[in-house]
């Protein structure tokens, strides 16, 4: 399956949560929201949950994937599901730390949902709400049913609180493990048996289980991520598939750009796409429409995770907050002077500009940020 690029977070700005607000065009009451660390993204639909990874659509098609673990809560609008309401309850259950409230919640979504992917997310939830209260031998029952179609969630989501090995849990679960291996459908199934009934006959977890894993010296992910993802040089303007939008710009003939922007958004490879959604912004910036400037650059910054243009895109979200809101502002410029793409005239000029906000500030003291 393809994945769309992930959005981004830097110094501290939730550029994701940013995204939203400048993005949605519509209320947020009418569309489903995910939350995760980064950030929200809201004005979205969620549509599906495919080997481990939830899939929302947003309001203008583009579609995002996010492992489903990595997921903290989400918010189902209203008519989205039969069970939308109890999913949200139940989520903001967990959150509180009140799973004895959020577990027959999970339930009735598992059972009564209409669409299949809530009812997978119900159940991987109750997993792990499952495994914290100790209940082995439910939590062990819903993990294997999940393996067969969520091979990537073997390892990650196998209940970690084993059973004496001598219990009588342990020996119902190696019982039901052993009828099962016989008639299990798939090879991921398979592992799962495997892992459980390792883990209960030796009272370990495997090796390669996160928690174990967390406990050993080795280079974190996101520093091999980084390595690996590692953007290209960025081009000057002038060399880029958009000079044309530049020029036109600088001879002030705003009336051709946005014909050639709208082409080139509609051709363009996933590639140059980015390249195009600058060209828009500083095209809105001209005009003084600071919003769709934002919006421009902001979808650069959340959805092209290795672009070679993220601190240029940081810098011309910095442009469009000036108007919108300072503080967003400043912490967008701040994040594009430390980002790695930045180059030295593109962190002289976002300098330029936190100082000029500076100055304003000062004249301003009763102002409102």
């Amino acid at each position: 399956m393809n994945r769309s690029p992930r959005g981004l977070s830097l110094a501290g700005v939730h550029v994701a949560t940013v995204l939203v607000a400048i993005v949605a065009p519509r209320p947020a009451a009418a569309f489903d929201r995910v939350i995760e660390e980064r950030g929200t993204f809201a004005g979205v639909d969620v549509i599906g949950l495919d080997d481990g990874r939830l899939r929302f659509r947003f309001s203008d098609g583009r579609t995002l994937e996010r492992p489903v673990l990595d997921i903290q809560q989400l918010e189902l609008a209203a008519g989205a599901d039969r069970a939308a309401s109890e999913l949200s309850r139940a989520e903001s259950l967990r959150l509180r730390k009140q799973p004895e409230e959020a577990v027959p919640l999970y339930e009735r979504v598992r059972d009564n949902a209409e669409h299949e992917w809530a009812r997978t997310y119900a159940v991987i939830r109750l997993v792990q709400l499952y495994d914290e209260q100790g209940r082995f031998d439910e939590a062990a029952a819903a993990y294997l049913g999940l393996t067969e179609k969520h091979a990537s969630l073997v390892v990650p989501l196998m209940p970690r609180r084993l059973p004496p090995r001598d219990s009588d849990v342990a020996r119902r679960v190696l019982e039901r493990l052993a009828k099962q291996s016989k008639k299990a459908g798939s090879d991921a199934t398979l592992r799962a048996i495997a892992r459980l009934r390792t883990a209960i006959e030796t009272g370990k977890l495997p090796d390669d289980d996160p928690s174990v894993a967390r406990g050993r010296e080795r280079t974190p992910r996101r520093t091999r991520d980084a390595a690996a993802k590692r953007p290209p040089p960025a081009l000057p303007a002038a060399s880029r598939p958009t000079a044309a939008v530049y020029d036109l710009l600088k001879a002030g003939k705003l009336d051709e750009v946005r014909p050639l922007i709208e082409a080139g958004l509609r051709k363009s490879s996933e590639a140059e796409r980015d390249v195009w959604l600058l060209a828009e912004a500083e095209y809105h910036l001209v005009r003084g429409e600071a919003l769709r400037a934002g919006q421009s650059a902001m979808k650069v910054i959340a959805l092209y995770e290795n672009s070679a243009y993220h601190a240029e895109a940081l810098y011309l979200a910095g442009r469009a907050y000036e108007s919108i809101r300072v503080t967003k502002a400043v912490l967008l410029y701040q994040s594009c002077m430390k980002h790695e793409t930045a180059t030295d005239e593109l962190k002289r000029l976002a300098q330029q500009r936190l100082e000029e906000l500076e100055r304003s500030a000062a004249t301003r003291p009763n102002a409102t940020p």
